[in-house]
């Protein structure tokens, strides 16, 4: 049996949705969120993820960060 990388219980896609910035309160709207997906964006700063836990598996290609953008 195979799993596709990142395929979580607890998933959620933000991909190709121009975001600039996390949605607020990202962590209160879903408490256990192991897997995010945010390809294909404008994001420059995940520290918002910082209050999600859970959180094993994130997707963040083709965003606006660089080397020095700090993770979580």
């Amino acid at each position: 049996v195979h799993s596709a990388p990142c395929m979580a219980e607890k998933t959620l896609s933000l991909a190709f949705r121009e975001l600039t910035a996390l949605p607020p309160r990202l962590a209160a709207k879903y408490p256990g969120l192991t897997s995010l997906d945010v390809t294909s964006n404008r994001l420059s700063d995940l520290r918002p993820l910082e209050d999600l836990a859970s959180l094993t598996c994130l997707v963040a290609d083709d965003n606006a960060l660089h080397s020095s953008s700090p993770l979580p």
